[in-house]
């Protein structure tokens, strides 16, 4: 059956306090590295309890949120610290398990405390591991082996991830590509880099190399490309790309080229980005060489068999190996869930056109596909599709709600959602000369807050947004009508003065032109000289060889 995380109280709950995050589900979905880090980042979230006063004096919603998500679920921080210390103890990382432990704080038992013996013996093995590794490194690059050396930074890289030390893996990875020889090597590599950069949210980096692995695919898999590929020039597609880079790999990339859209805020980059991902995850099928598995063998995390060690309990086990099979590949970036709803959410709030958005559903099978995984972002597009805007905004706040608690959307809610909803707003008024405010408030689920409504579409008047003006005492809402006649005319007339005025100032410059009466430059004197030992225009002439008849001085006098 489907694991299930640690009791989160003694008390039963109903439906309506589950709790806004499924832990068992962020174990299953994600590589071990990925999962810490989102474990890590709700434990963060949960412990966040004071409310932070908003400048008008009401309270932040939310921090109120979060106070009463504590209050419900006071254990689910400390669940979350429990799983990511089981799976740390499987790993290298000796000081982030260590950091675990202390904010466990003992409030789990004994077995939750720091072993100093297994730190002990791991720092001590890592130290070895770190010189045998550097003295392999040096003995290939003593006999010149080119694969050997890239193979070796390569490990060196994983060695540094393992242990936490990103900025030395980025380094290491980045010296691999001094050594590859094929676009398959540079792929391999960027996405070495990329997947570190999401972990230490280096995004710059995550960008720069996601658009030098689509430089390299997009060659051809003739040669590695430069180093001038830097922009975000888009990926190949799956068909394309296939002989040289694995559809996972691009897949991949393709989500972290995503994120780093998503950080810089550019909304619709990361939507055609995520849209991209869906592309080359249909190709990727199950077999993809840099895909991972279910979070068992991974460098750094022990065996298939390995003990999670410390007392975990069974449950925990179960969640800790996830629900997948071994054959299965599992994101260390976003996962399949999650691309869906990024997408789906940046295809809104950036996108114009309702008929773009139905495109994106229908044409695009493999984004279709993973929006049908997704019951509650399925039901948000084809219901602001469908222009049933009332229902879509409902929708809309439980996605956001949940998303409080994603370590890459949480910044990004409170915008999105405000972007939605001004969407809506100004899609129900575009065909309409005039609407009714009342109306519209009902539509909208806010029968007796039409002065609310009347604020919202004034200020996306003002913002030219909306194309129309409010009529406050007959609360109606009246588009601004264009006279195509007037306008007409209008144009017309612009025209013929811009072509007056062109034409004047054209033949004035020829008439200058023609009289020599050129300001500076070799051109004048070169005309002037021309005229040298002849008679001006009144019989004057001028030993030194300049003309001197009237009008044709140097400076025109």
């Amino acid at each position: 059956g489907r694991p299930v995380v640690p009791v989160l109280s003694d008390r039963n709950m109903d439906t309506d306090e589950l709790p806004p995050v499924d832990l068992a589900t962020i174990c299953a979905s994600y590589a071990p590295h990925a999962v810490v880090a989102r474990l890590l980042f709700i434990a963060d979230r949960f412990s966040e309890t004071v409310s932070v006063p908003s400048a008008g004096g009401a309270q932040n919603t939310s921090s109120g949120s979060q106070n009463h998500d504590h209050a419900v679920f006071p254990n689910l921080a400390l669940d979350a610290l429990k799983l990511a210390h089981a799976i740390l103890k499987r790993g290298d990382n000796t000081a982030l398990y260590v950091s675990v432990c202390e904010r466990i704080g003992g409030r789990a038992g004994a077995e939750y405390d720091v072993d100093q013996e297994m730190v002990a013996t791991k720092t001590k093995r890592a130290t070895a591991k770190h010189e045998s590794l550097q003295s392999d490194l040096a003995g290939y690059k003593t006999h010149t082996i080119k694969e050997s050396i890239r193979v070796g930074y390569g490990d060196l890289g994983d060695f540094y991830r393992a242990t936490g030390a990103f900025q030395d893996a980025i380094k290491a990875y980045a010296r691999t590509r001094d050594y590859c020889t094929t676009a398959r090597h540079v792929v391999s590599t960027c996405l070495d880099i990329a997947r570190v950069g999401v972990e230490a949210e280096n995004y710059q980096h995550v960008q720069n190399y996601c658009a030098k692995a689509a430089a390299a695919v997009g060659s051809g898999g003739g040669g590695v490309a430069g180093d001038s590929a830097t922009g975000g020039g888009g990926t190949p597609s799956v068909a394309s790309a296939s002989h040289c880079a694995e559809p996972f790999a691009l897949a991949e990339l393709a989500r972290a080229a995503g994120l780093a859209a998503l950080e810089q805020r550019k909304y619709a980059l990361a939507a055609a980005k995520f849209a991209e991902a869906a592309n080359f995850a249909t190709g990727a099928g199950g077999d993809a060489e840099d895909g991972v598995g279910s979070g068992d063998g991974l460098p750094g995390y022990g065996d298939a068999n390995g003990e999670l060690g410390g007392g975990a309990s069974a449950n925990t086990q179960a969640v800790v190996h996830g629900s997948s099979s071994g054959d299965e590949q599992v994101s260390e970036v976003l996962s399949t869930r999650d691309l869906a709803t990024f997408g789906v959410l940046c295809f809104l709030c950036s996108c114009d056109n309702i008929g773009e958005m139905r495109k994106l559903l229908v044409e695009n099978v493999a984004f279709r596909s993973a929006v049908e995984g997704e019951r509650e972002t399925r039901r948000l597009a084809e219901l602001f599709v469908d222009h049933k805007f009332a229902e879509a905004l409902v929708v809309l706040g439980s996605v956001i709600e949940k998303l409080r608690f994603d370590m890459h959307m949480h910044d990004h809610t409170s915008f999105i959602a405000t972007a939605v909803r001004e969407k809506a707003l100004a899609l129900y008024c575009a065909p309409f000369a005039v609407a009714d405010l009342n109306q519209m408030a009902a539509t909208f689920a806010m029968p007796n807050d039409v002065s609310a409504l009347e604020k919202e579409l004034t200020s996306l008047i003002q913002r030219d947004i909306i194309n129309a003006r409010v009529d406050s005492k007959n609360k109606t809402l009246h588009a601004k009508t264009v006279d195509k006649r007037q306008n007409a005319f209008a144009a017309v007339t612009k025209a013929g003065t811009e072509f007056i005025s062109g034409a004047r100032a054209a033949l004035v410059r020829a008439s200058l032109t023609e009289h020599g009466l050129v300001v500076g430059g070799g051109s004048s004197r070169r005309r002037t000289g021309a005229h040298s030992g002849h008679s001006g225009r009144h019989g004057m002439r001028d030993d030194s060889g300049t003309g001197m008849g009237m009008g044709m001085g140097k400076f025109g006098m």
